[in-house]
């Protein structure tokens, strides 16, 4: 009675998701699978023996002759694609014995289900970590399989460069760490290697895992515990009892713990376990939230993890829409930084800013589930800007963190004015943009090759890309268009044209000309104040006409604001699109100053030519403004030189250094007397920026170099 029970549950489950999926249009479908899952633990071998079962339903049109799984623990070999890639980028993936992981597969059988169930014969071939198996005969349209694996999993060690589990001593993060089906879309097969950088893509369903873990341990996984004791109640926080210790790889509990959880509507499942987890319960609404930290950690996470976990969710519900699932659990890992699954979230360390990111995961990622190799900056881009939105509204003075000068001389240190926190990301943004490796969005997360431009490409250029189109089509639209987004493809495979599309239906405007410029190329943005000229009207008000000149090839609405005598600010917003245009604006005071996109939400590479230049001079060396680059001036640096050689005896001079955020209208410039040989020296060095200067500062150079030494009648001197 219990099976049929079970049957007909899964059944339901599996129409409720068919027929409940929204989409975008009516040839829209995606795939559905049921894994049913028991996984034993074996802390003396750090394995785990595993036996699945998986209900596939071919809800497309198409006739499969062969199927893909993933085997994500072989890359963890010498010689993977995996480990390959990360010695490219001179670390070393596999050290010792205890960094190899692989996955092997025991046994494996098929049954198509039918009114008379038909075995299949299957033919199987690993490569890296991709299983193909070529089936016969094929599963046709609206037909199920039932695939039977045996495995066996060897966890590696926690390895900080992959930031996605293992194990460190006897705390386990188990990630990745089944047979996996790759999802078979409208693209095909997505049977893309376990890659160094990038992360995941699922196919959506249920999961139905019992875990097998010694006694003392205490569990954490995906979705919600239906049957066995997870250990909670012993490990809580505030309650008296002790938690056992056991120390890994001495000893095998002889009482074993089993637990099983469930989870629907999702693409993966995770779990961690350990005998030194603490645990603390809570609840938002009718969600109950679970907390599993260490004991040495109990200070920064008791209460903190809790109640941020409530802010955020409220924050989340408001910004997007109700949280997608009926639990959330947030558990300590072993690695440094965070890694989000659904219904469950990993932090190495406890910190607001980061728990509040991979809650939001669950949104975007979790419920609207991108390819994270081939797009990976969809869900990491809009959970990036949500975060900026949640700190500014919540912890405003964040980003308003003083930069200190990277060498700090007292007494002198105190002539720089601090610059902030949003403003050195930005500059670095911009090093990216000039480094020559900037890449369109769109470009595959594995093909970038080091965490350098991955970290950018993937994180925080697309934050501005989504800042830019919030202010593109207005902050009340941009949030419609989160929720719409939400509301109509919540458990669906998403994409960047989906997104899009949801964009223009909401925003009732093209948006191909911003998404392109973005996502398949690399445009500059650079618009340039060419000049203004007031004049007072016979009424007593004022007319300022202001050239505006595009210099780079990007295209962006800009903002103009005009600064009157009076103190008063008049703005006016030009489409941006010409070469060069004169903008006028009436103000009831005479203009004084003119800026364009004074709020700087544009990416405009080069501020300097915004409006009237302004110049900074510091008494320092040069080494600092590396560090210390002042978005809205021009800097120089003075530095004094002593030095001394046997042709000019005691040589007495300065250096003077110019730039704008190292990039524009850079100047390297020395001069020195020596005593000795009463001799002048001197080094000018002047560059322009990339591509033309037509406007104010050092318009006739291009580039200029000068040594020399001249004669100084030593009374002169």
């Amino acid at each position: 009675m219990k099976k049929s029970v079970h049957n007909i549950l899964t059944c339901l489950v599996i129409i409720i998701t068919i027929t409940s999926v929204p989409c975008l249009s009516d040839n829209y479908w995606q795939q559905f699978v049921h894994y049913k899952i028991h996984a034993k633990l074996d802390t003396l071998t750090n394995s785990i023996d595993g036996i699945e079962n998986l209900i596939y339903t071919n809800n497309s049109p198409d006739t499969l002759s062969e199927l893909y799984f993933h085997l994500y623990p072989n890359a963890f070999q010498p010689g993977s694609i995996m480990a390959k890639e990360v010695e490219a980028a001179s670390f070393k993936l596999i050290r010792t014995e205890e960094d190899l992981g692989w996955m092997s597969i025991d046994s494996l059988f098929i049954i198509k289900r039918a009114i008379i169930s038909q075995h299949i014969k299957c033919e199987t071939h690993v490569d890296d970590t991709i299983l193909k198996i070529k089936i016969d005969p094929p599963l046709l349209p609206a037909e199920e399989l039932s695939i039977w694996i045996k495995f066996r999993t060897k966890i590696h060690k926690g390895n900080p460069l992959i930031d996605k589990g293992g194990y460190r001593g006897n705390h386990y993060e188990i990630s990745q760490w089944y047979p996996k089906i790759c999802v078979y879309d409208q693209n095909g097969w997505n049977a893309m290697p376990y890659h160094w950088l990038g992360e995941f893509y699922g196919e959506f369903g249920a999961f139905d895992v019992t875990l097998d873990v010694p006694g003392s341990y205490i569990v954490g996984a995906t979705g919600q515990v239906v049957s066995g004791d997870p250990g909670w109640d012993t490990a809580r926080a505030d309650s008296s009892q002790n938690i056992h210790l056991q120390q890994a790889g001495t000893t095998q509990d002889t009482v074993r713990r089993i637990v099983t959880f469930h989870a629907e509507n999702v693409h993966d499942f995770m779990w961690v376990a350990s005998p030194n987890f603490f645990y603390q319960s809570g609840i938002y609404k009718n969600i109950p939230i679970h907390i599993l930290y260490q004991k040495n950690s109990h200070e920064k996470w008791h209460n903190n993890a809790l109640n941020d976990a409530k802010l955020t969710l409220a924050w989340l519900e408001e910004l997007v829409g109700e949280y997608p699932y009926p639990v959330l659990s947030i558990c300590q890992g072993i690695i440094k930084g965070g890694m989000e699954y659904p219904t469950l979230v990993i932090l190495g360390e406890f910190d607001t800013i980061l728990l509040q990111h991979e809650i939001a995961h669950a949104y975007f990622y979790g419920a609207l589930a991108n390819n994270e190799q081939t797009e990976g900056w969809l869900d990491e881009g809009i959970t990036t800007y949500q975060n900026e939105l949640f700190i500014n509204k919540y912890f405003p003075n964040y980003n308003n963190q003083a930069i200190e000068p990277s060498l700090s001389i007292p007494n002198l240190a105190r002539q720089f004015k601090p610059i902030k926190l949003n403003d050195l990301l930005l500059n670095s943004l911009y090093y990216y943009f000039y480094s020559g490796f900037d890449k369109p969005l769109n470009t595959s997360c594995y093909e970038l090759k080091n965490l350098y431009l991955y970290t950018y490409n993937v994180y925080y250029k697309p934050s501005k890309f989504f800042a830019m189109l919030d202010n593109l089509v207005g902050h009340e639209t941009f949030i419609q268009i989160l929720h719409d987004y939400y509301e109509q493809c919540k458990f669906t495979h998403v994409n960047s044209k989906k997104f899009q599309e949801i964009c223009e239906q909401v925003a009732k405007t093209d948006l191909d000309w911003f998404f392109n410029q973005w996502i398949h190329a690399t445009n500059r943005i650079d618009y340039a104040c060419s000049g203004y000229n007031s004049r007072q009207q016979q009424d007593g008000t004022w007319e300022t006409d202001v050239a505006v000149t595009r210099l780079g090839n990007g295209i962006l609405p800009v903002e103009i604001e005009a600064i009157t005598s009076a103190g008063d600010s008049s703005r006016i917003r030009w489409d941006g699109t010409a070469k060069h245009t004169v903008i006028s604006l009436q103000t009831n005071s005479k203009v004084n100053e003119v800026y364009l996109d004074p709020d700087d939400l544009i990416l405009d590479q080069n501020r300097l030519n915004n409006g009237s230049p302004r110049i900074k001079l510091f008494y320092y060396p040069e080494f600092p403004s590396m560090h210390y680059l002042p978005r809205d001036a021009y800097s120089l640096f003075l530095w004094h030189q002593v030095w001394y050689n046997d042709i000019d005896g005691l040589g007495l001079g300065v250096n003077v250094f110019g730039g704008y955020l190292n990039r524009y209208y850079v100047t390297r410039n020395s001069i020195w007397y020596g005593i000795k040989s009463q001799k002048l020296h001197y080094k000018l060095g002047l560059s322009s920026p990339w591509e033309s200067i037509d406007h104010n500062l050092w318009r006739h150079f291009s580039i200029l170099n000068i040594e020399g030494r001249r004669e100084i009648d030593a009374n002169l001197s």
